[in-house]
């Protein structure tokens, strides 16, 4: 078993809600349960003795191969699911960023089977958690004019 399954405390993790000089917007298809084949922002969990900006920056640069710079906190919410017997087999507390591309070629690396720009108006036939959703909505309203 994995430490992400059943863990004993909630694991704490990063994204990041990048847009591009386009107005566009990064998201990836997660490589691995519990969203696996999901189109989520680029994150990961951060690692002992690492801040939270090193840990959004690093995990961009993992699954997209772009270098970001990091702006304010988006969000912070909580992921919390259960199994069929009511235990907890995910808790994760999610600290997500808004961002902005800097350099790089995106491509999907680590933990991602796809990682792509999107228009806002492309969004609606994707297939995004509902967490998700309402940030990108949130979003919206940062977006360049």
């Amino acid at each position: 078993m994995n430490i992400r399954e059943y863990p004993d405390f909630p694991l704490i993790g990063v994204g990041a809600v990048v847009f591009n000089d386009e107005n566009q917007i990064l998201l990836v298809k997660r490589g691995n349960d519990p969203s696996k084949g999901l189109w989520a922002f680029p994150g990961g969990l951060i690692e002992v003795g690492e801040k939270a900006i090193s840990a959004v920056k690093r995990e961009v640069l993992e699954e997209c191969n772009i270098e970001i710079g990091v702006d304010e906190i988006a969000d912070v919410f909580d992921i919390i699911i259960e199994d069929r017997n009511g235990l907890i087999k995910y808790h994760y507390i999610i600290l997500d960023y808004f961002a902005t591309y800097i350099k790089g070629e995106l491509q999907a690396g680590d933990d991602v089977s796809d990682a792509q720009w999107f228009f806002y108006e492309d969004l609606s036939n994707l297939d995004i958690p509902e967490m998700t959703r309402k940030l990108i909505d949130k979003a919206a309203g940062k977006l360049k004019a």
